[in-house]
């Protein structure tokens, strides 16, 4: 089976993640080296693969950065191919490759997200292209925990247990600026925590009237990740995903390989039970007064750090286990037989036709009245 990877980043990949940060950019380099796939982020690759022919094409994740037009050839050379759209996100407007590949071509595509269809952002799936609703032009709806994808045991570090204890003591918060966090953020106005963010970011943070240390983003260049050298980082989640689960998130991961107590909010609790993993209840907390008294404690007692280290290290096993099974389920779904307008698609495709119709009908009639005007 020959698959082809089209980033959205407009970027050059840097495999040793060096220079980014971003998590479907990491995701795409796992699946591409794990099946063996072509990858292309930037426009100058695309001679590399215009005349190739593949059976799959997965366009992930969308960006207005990316030169759509110039790629939109491959997919044109490939209608034949199984056509994906990949994201882990719940709010991400429509890829525009995939969107000029409807325009033109009238097809339609599946999608692997990291949750169901029914947590997507409804007005996102409103958008009209050609007069369907995008949410009628994704034939099938694959939910993947893609998150667990970042997991990589060649990645653990380890804090090494010694009689003076652990010289690490800061805690930190990264993430760019998300308003659907913002309320449940400030709760923790006043902890001693630091964000890490980009100078945009800081911006948008105080604006919101975030109280916090601020520094910069943070380096994930194998072996000399900023991370491992916070002793606490903590978890916060939208307020959306309070509600519409979307898999436990990459700083879990993170944390879990570099040896950071992770610290989750209370509001956390529904991601933290449908996932599997073990969270100790001491980790959890409700503002930042609580977070700095269980700090706090944790600083003077070495054994309680260690203790909850442990807990935590037991979902190593458990994360492994489960990339494995994630990459597993992501081949069966290439396999599956490209849909056709048959069967169980009929009544959507239906829907399409008769809302094409409509829209056809209301422009000839527009049409006619600016005749006789």
């Amino acid at each position: 089976m020959k698959i082809l990877i089209i980033e959205s980043n407009e970027a050059k990949i840097d495999r040793n993640y060096k220079n980014t940060s971003i998590v479907h950019v990491r995701n795409s380099v796992v699946i591409a080296e794990h099946f063996g796939a072509d990858l292309i982020s930037v426009e100058t690759e695309i001679p590399d693969v215009i005349n190739n022919k593949y059976d799959v094409i997965v366009c992930v994740y969308a960006s207005g950065y990316q030169m759509y037009n110039k790629y939109l050839h491959i997919l044109l050379n490939n209608r034949d191919a199984k056509i994906y759209w990949m994201t882990n996100e719940y709010s991400v407007p429509d890829n525009i490759l995939l969107r000029k590949f409807v325009q033109e071509c009238d097809i339609g595509f599946d999608m692997i997200a990291n949750l169901e269809r029914d947590g997507y952002k409804k007005s996102l799936l409103n958008l009209l292209i050609n007069g369907v609703r995008l949410n009628d032009w994704i034939l099938n709806w694959y939910c993947v925990n893609l998150n667990a994808l970042i997991y990589d045991k060649s990645f653990l570090r380890q804090v090494p247990n010694t009689l003076f204890g652990c010289e690490k003591t800061d805690c930190v918060y990264y993430s760019t600026f998300r308003p659907d966090r913002n309320n449940d953020l400030k709760d923790y106005n006043g902890a001693r925590y630091a964000i890490s963010t980009s100078t945009k970011n800081v911006l948008e943070f105080k604006k919101s009237g975030i109280v916090a240390e601020f520094g910069d983003k943070l380096s994930w260049e194998k072996g000399k990740e900023t991370l491992f050298s916070f002793k606490y980082s903590i978890y916060l989640e939208d307020t959306h995903t309070h509600t519409h689960y979307n898999h436990i998130a990459n700083r879990f991961y993170e944390c879990l390989m570099l040896d950071v107590l992770l610290f989750f909010d209370h509001r956390c609790r529904n991601t933290i039970e449908k996932s599997g993993y073990i969270v100790d209840e001491f980790m959890i907390v409700s503002n930042g007064k609580e977070l700095n008294q269980k700090m706090e404690q944790i600083d003077l007692d070495n054994e309680l750090y260690f203790k909850l280290l442990d807990i935590q290290r037991k979902n190593c096993e458990i994360a492994e286990r489960e990339k494995v099974e994630v990459l597993e389920k992501i081949g069966k779904i290439f396999e599956i037989e490209k849909t056709q307008v048959k069967g169980d698609d009929f009544e959507r495709q239906e829907k399409k036709r008769v809302v094409k119709i409509k829209k056809e009908d209301e422009d000839e009639e527009l049409q006619l009245r600016m005749n006789l005007e």
